[in-house]
């Protein structure tokens, strides 16, 4: 019998996860950095910063909760460095996402429909097939409008991602 979340996801490293999953910090410390001199550092500085601090810290608020940690499940190549594909597993909803530097994908899967007002944050309608880097395909979706409880999307930089994230959280 498999594991599985709260919310019926199966954890089982061989079907749904690429990598058995670290905790952010842990997958960070064991020199996964990119050298000084690369052109993205910075960005992936800034990456780290969000994943780790900022998204937990809105997820906590958002949903009063007292700890949200963020596990790597996977990683991609971007930009010849190394990046996290992270996994918030939180009450009634797991939430899986990778920055590229160009674009976040985001998957959801929640066990109820959520109610999200995608303006300026998504395209509702879009199908998601291709982005995906580093997600198995297990934790790709449909696109929101054809499911609302589990649905895969991409955001830009900058205010989408916190405001979807408020949007999921805060329901």
């Amino acid at each position: 019998m498999t594991a599985t979340t709260e919310i019926g996801l199966p954890i089982n490293c061989d079907t749904v996860f690429v990598k058995p999953h670290v905790l952010l910090e842990r997958w960070v410390a064991k020199a996964n950095w990119p050298d000084a001199g690369m052109y993205w550092t910075e960005d992936f500085e800034r990456q780290v910063r969000v994943l780790r601090d900022e998204l937990p810290c809105l997820i906590r608020q958002s949903a009063g909760l007292d700890d949200v940690p963020a596990w790597v499940i996977s990683t991609h190549t971007s930009k010849s460095i190394e990046l996290p594909v992270v996994w918030y597993d939180v009450p009634g909803r797991a939430i899986v996402l990778r920055d590229n530097f160009c674009d976040i994908a985001v998957s959801v899967a929640s066990n109820k429909p959520l109610k999200i007002i995608p303006t300026g944050i998504f395209d509702p309608t879009e199908e998601q097939h291709t982005g995906f880097d580093g997600f198995a395909d297990t934790m790709v979706f449909k696109s929101y409008a054809e499911d609302q409880a589990r649905f895969s999307l991409h955001v830009g930089q900058g205010y989408a991602l916190p405001a979807l994230i408020h949007q999921i959280m805060t329901q």
